[in-house]
């Protein structure tokens, strides 16, 4: 099992497909949380069915970022990627209150029911 939510090694080097991950994520203390999506091409996020990271767009590496105050516990958490051609490429990093660099989600973080 992965440490982290990265889904590099899980492309097949195919174009124009697309994952859509379902999960929920367990925050550990309330506070603003900070998300970082790095893909090549398209991908968004979703917590709480609220849009945080918004980087659908057909281009090569790009990243965004995206802010969002969450209560301690669980939210579902929806993470969406497409890739249209050239180059697959997905992570997903957050930024916990009081930190101040980002690190990845691990997969101790996130949980199906």
């Amino acid at each position: 099992m992965k440490s982290y939510l990265e889904f590099e090694d899980d492309f097949r080097n195919e174009d124009h497909f697309g994952y859509v991950y379902e999960s929920f994520l367990s925050v550990p203390v309330s506070g603003a949380y900070g998300f970082s999506l790095k893909s090549n091409d398209g991908s968004d996020l979703f917590i709480g069915g609220v849009r945080v990271v918004d980087n659908d767009r057909a281009v090569g590496y790009v990243e965004a970022n995206g802010f969002v105050y969450l209560e301690k516990g669980c939210h579902p958490l929806k993470l969406r990627y497409f890739d249209g051609y050239s180059g697959e490429y997905l992570l997903m990093e957050w930024i916990c209150p009081k930190q101040t660099y980002g690190e990845t989600v691990s997969a101790s973080c996130l949980f199906v029911e």
